[in-house]
């Protein structure tokens, strides 16, 4: 599959049967960034399989039958709509389901909330994500507001 934006390519995860193994292909700082995974030995590729893919801002989770390859990657180009392909080889894909919703674990760390999705609505505030929660603090007699969206 792979994940666009109006018509640029953001990232890609591909399956190669015959190499037994999957890469993931991203833009990073300009330039293509691959990693590949070697499948387990009995990866039975005519079996029915769930990949799962999870996408927040330039956040991408993957889990390919919950163990056999695990991908996450922060990158630095959102995604607004996701393509499934099959080439030179029989596929089938037979569900796909899409959730409009967030869940945000925090399991980033850091102040680099904008990279994950979240806005700064005010100017005031200071936000730090550390140990799976996210703090704000700030001092002023306004209102400080972040959004996820």
């Amino acid at each position: 599959f792979c994940l666009l934006e109006v018509t640029e390519e953001n990232f890609e995860f591909r399956i190669f049967p015959h190499l037994r193994e999957a890469t993931a292909v991203w833009s990073e700082n300009g330039e293509y960034k691959t990693e590949t995974f070697a499948l387990p030995d009995d990866f039975d590729f005519s079996a029915v399989h769930l990949l799962r893919v999870e996408v927040d801002g330039g956040k991408i989770k993957i889990k390919l039958d919950e163990a056999a390859v695990e991908f996450e990657k922060l990158t630095d180009k959102t995604s607004s709509q996701i393509a499934f392909l099959a080439e030179n080889v029989q596929a089938a894909f037979s569900g796909f389901s899409l959730s409009a919703g967030f869940e945000d674990l925090f399991d980033w760390q850091g102040f680099e909330i904008e990279r994950h999705g979240w806005e700064r609505l005010s100017e005031n505030g200071d936000c730090l994500v550390e140990n799976g929660q996210m703090t704000f603090s700030h001092e002023s007699e306004t209102d400080a507001v972040i959004a996820k969206g």
